[in-house]
C-alpha cells in the first residue's frame, strides 16, 4: 500500500493521520499543517518526506507508537514543530515498537524522539534541533528512566546536543547513545555560536 498525500489547500492533517495509521508507505510531497495525534498500534508504516515538504506541527501533532508498531522515516523534508504545539514531542515510542530514522529534518519543541518501555530507536541520518531546553539541558533524544528502551545513533547531525554525552540519564545509565564503531565530531557555527555534533564512522 502506498498513499500519496497531496493537499489541495494548506491542511489535510486528518488524511495524513488516517493514511499513516493504516500502515504501508505514506509519501508527502507538499507542505501543510499537522495538528492531529497519530497512533500506530502494531502497524508497519513508512513516512517519506519529499524534499520540498514542510509539515508544520502544531496542536496535538505527534506520532505515538505502541504494541509492535514499526515506523521508518526517510526523505529530505522537514517536520517543523512550533511553540504552538501542545506536546513538544515529534515521535514517542512505547511498548515493543521500533523507530528507524534514515533521513529528514526534525525541528522539535523539546524532543524529537522519546523511547520508553521496550522500544528501540535507530537513527542513521537526519538533522535534529530543538526550540527549547529543560532544566539547563537539551532533550532532543530522550530515553525514559527505568525502562528497557534503547536509542542507538549511527549517523545524523544534532544542534547543541551531543548524543555521545547527553547528560540526561540517571546514575548508572550510560549517557552515550552512539553505536559502537561510530564517533561524534563537533564544530561550531560561527554565525550562531551553536555547537554542531555529527555522528560518523570511526576511522
Amino acid at each position: 500500500k502506498i498513499y500519496t498525500v497531496v493537499p489541495e489547500e494548506y491542511t489535510l492533517s486528518s488524511e495524513f493521520r488516517d493514511n499513516l495509521e493504516a500502515g504501508g508507505k505514506v509519501e508527502v510531497n507538499k507542505s501543510f499543517i499537522w495538528d492531529d495525534q497519530i497512533e500506530l498500534i502494531s502497524k508497519k508504516s513508512e513516512l517519506i518526506l519529499g524534499e520540498d515538504s514542510v509539515l508544520t506541527v502544531e496542536g496535538d501533532g505527534i506520532i505515538d507508537l505502541n504494541g509492535d508498531a514499526e515506523l521508518v522515516i526517510d526523505g529530505k523534508g522537514k517536520l517543523n514543530q512550533t511553540l504552538d504545539s501542545e506536546i513538544g514531542y515529534l515521535v514517542r515510542a512505547a511498548g515493543n515498537s521500533k523507530v528507524t530514522i534514515k533521513d529528514g529534518n526534525f525541528i522539535a519543541g523539546l524532543t524529537a524522539v522519546q523511547a520508553g518501555d521496550n522500544a528501540v530507536v535507530e537513527i542513521y541520518g537526519g538533522y535534529f534541533e530543538a526550540l527549547v531546553g529543560y532544566s539547563g539541558k537539551n532533550w532532543i533524544l530522550n530515553l525514559m528512566d527505568n525502562t528497557n528502551a534503547k536509542i542507538i545513533v549511527y549517523g545524523g547531525t544534532f544542534v547543541n546536543f551531543d548524543p555521545s554525552d547527553t547528560n540526561t540519564e540517571p546514575a548508572g545509565v550510560s549517557d552515550n547513545f552512539v553505536a559502537e564503531g561510530y564517533k561524534v565530531v563537533m564544530t561550531t557555527d560561527e554565525a550562531t555560536g551553536n555547537k554542531i555534533y555529527t555522528v560518523v564512522p570511526e576511522e
